[in-house]
């Protein structure tokens, strides 16, 4: 009895002991890590590594060979075009010039000896045709001298064609007496010499450099090489900026003036060379220098910005667990409506509440294969759309499939004309409260299908070819189309007021139109009237309590990968990203 009395007690002060430790501990509260919205401009860029280059670089050698008398220039020298660089010994050249004209001095003895024989062949051959007249010679004596003169005369052609021949060969030997002073060839800088006096040139099939002349440094070339990936990007025209190392503090700047089509493919990586034009007039740029790049693509100026954290950011279903809140309704996918085009709910495109939002009513059959009861549904929220269409009721027209559902909606895959492209870059340039009528006005829809013609829509494989030499351009860089950027979908999250049913605050999310990104922030195109300048958006959430739970779970095999859960993969009490897609929706 007494033991039991005993361990009743011990069982009772225990029991008090663990009541009394929950009551003292403070409710573990979720933490919101947030972003705010900002103001300013957003510059997209392209990297790429660069040389710095002289706009032209030409390598001055000498055609004759000899030993060298003379360098009159040396490194950095600024020479000017005509300027002796260099002489080379003529001593050789000088006796091919003497032997060259003692052979036309013995040719025009030659010829002069040559027309005194034929003088005399042309009397015997005259006293030949007297004496047969008068039956005093033979035929055979006149054939005989006829055919003397014809020989001599002969003789003299050809010692007049070596006459020719020995007046070239003078010539040349004057040329190369000529050759064996270097002028400059350009106007420029001398950046490397390969020759110093009493060196012996040898000049043979190839002409051997002496000097490499730069031209005015004041204008570079920079070459870089940009990814296949981001190639579509480039146009004639960017600005270029970039440094490099001896001026590390500094920017310069330049401008694209050609995006060569030759690729250059090095470990199965494929590049193109783009030449910009960079201005050097305080000569600190110097050849051969390496160059970061950052290709201005497009630009925004004062414009909303998004943070990036802010657009990655997924909840999945613990953190809705951990806020008391019911996570959003999974889309229904119903044929013919695809997923989210009409039937069924954009994953989390109702505002979170304690109840889940309800799934809005499939499409009607007969509403199938209409192409235009997608966009006409999504006109009605340009920010919620269908991801992809149904395919069904559609028929061939000439041989391209005209679509039956909404095709592939929100914005994201949309397809817009050139001129409506034209709009939207016209549009994005007003106010923000101005956009969405001046979009309405313009008959652009970020909702609906983008494929709702199936591939009929695409009419630009149909159109004629052209021909480039029939075409009005000097170079293919002004033949390329001007790049229009689409605004594509997004979501962000924001967290309502706390009430009673939702102690910690609701989560919202809030769907958007998103614009040119720079890797930190992203253009804040269109979206509900809540996002203005200052507002806050979620990013992340931690819990400490779900940080352990996670650790506690990765501690049992820590050779096994911990696999992400639906909407994130915690990790140390943090949740967010962007793998995943339950919870929060994509």
């Amino acid at each position: 009895m007494k033991k039991l009395i005993g361990l009743v007690i011990l069982l009772a002060l225990g029991g008090g002991g663990y009541l009394y430790y929950q009551g003292t501990q403070e409710p573990e509260i979720p933490e919101f890590m947030k972003v705010t919205i900002s103001q300013g401009e957003i510059v997209e860029e392209v990297s790429a590594t660069g040389t710095l280059q002289a706009k032209r670089t030409v390598n001055v050698g000498s055609q004759v060979s000899g030993r060298v008398t003379e360098v009159l220039v040396d490194f950095n020298d600024i020479v000017r075009k005509g300027q002796i660089l260099a002489k080379i010994d003529t001593a050789l050249l000088d006796t091919q010039v003497q032997i060259q004209e003692a052979n036309i001095s013995r040719q025009e003895v030659d010829i002069a000896s040559q027309r005194v024989q034929l003088a005399d062949a042309r009397r015997t051959l005259e006293r030949q045709r007297e004496l047969l007249e008068k039956k005093l010679a033979t035929q055979q004596a006149w054939e005989a001298a006829e055919l003397a003169v014809k020989n001599r005369e002969a003789q003299i052609l050809s010692a007049e064609k070596s006459m020719v021949q020995a007046q070239f060969n003078l010539e040349q030997a004057r040329l190369n007496v000529g050759y064996a002073t270097i002028p400059s060839t350009i106007d420029g800088v001398v950046v490397d010499r390969k020759v110093d006096p009493g060196m012996t040139v040898q000049s043979s099939q190839n002409v051997a450099t002496l000097f490499t002349l730069a031209e005015d440094l004041t204008v570079l070339k920079l070459e870089g090489g940009v990814d296949e990936a981001e190639i579509g990007k480039v146009r004639s025209g960017m600005t270029v900026r970039f440094s490099v190392d001896a001026y590390p503090n500094q920017t310069f700047q330049g401008r694209i003036t050609m995006v060569r089509l030759n690729p250059t493919i090095q470990s199965n990586v494929v590049t193109y060379t783009t030449v910009a034009e960079v201005r050097n007039n305080d000569l600190r740029l110097k050849p051969g220098m390496t160059a970061s790049m950052r290709i201005e693509v497009s630009r925004r100026d004062s414009v909303m910005r998004i943070p990036n954290a802010a657009l990655r950011f997924r909840p999945n279903n613990d953190m809705y667990a951990a806020l008391k809140q019911e996570p959003p309704t999974p889309p229904v996918r119903g044929g013919g409506a695809g997923r989210g085009a009409s039937g069924g709910t954009t994953p989390g495109a109702a505002a979170p509440a304690a109840a889940p939002a309800a799934a809005q009513p499939a499409v009607a059959p007969a509403a199938r294969g209409n192409a235009t009861a997608a966009p006409q549904a999504a006109a009605a929220n340009p920010f919620q759309g269908g991801d992809r269409g149904g395919r069904t009721g559609g028929e061939r027209t000439g041989g391209d499939r005209a679509g039956g559902g909404g095709g592939r909606g929100g914005g994201m895959n949309a397809t817009f004309t050139p001129d409506q492209l034209k709009q939207m870059e016209a549009i994005r340039a007003l106010p923000r409260d101005q956009q969405m009528a001046a979009f309405a006005k313009a008959g652009i829809n970020f909702g609906g299908g983008g494929r709702g013609g199936g591939r009929g829509g695409n009419t630009g494989q149909n159109a004629p070819t052209v021909p480039l030499t029939q075409r009005s351009a000097g170079s293919i860089d002004e033949l390329f189309p001007p790049i229009v950027r689409t605004p594509t979908r997004g979501q962000v999250y924001v967290v309502e007021a706390v009430t009673a049913a939702n102690p910690f605050g609701t989560l919202k999310r809030l769907d958007i139109m998103q614009g040119i990104t720079n890797g930190t922030f992203t253009e804040l195109v269109t979206g509900p009237a809540e996002l203005a300048v200052g507002a806050e958006l979620v990013s992340n959430i931690t819990m400490p309590w779900l940080a352990a739970k996670t650790t506690g779970a990765a501690a049992g095999s820590p050779f096994s990968p911990q696999q992400p859960s639906r909407g994130g993969m915690p990790s140390m009490g943090s949740f967010g990203g962007s793998s995943g897609r339950g919870g929060g929706g994509r």
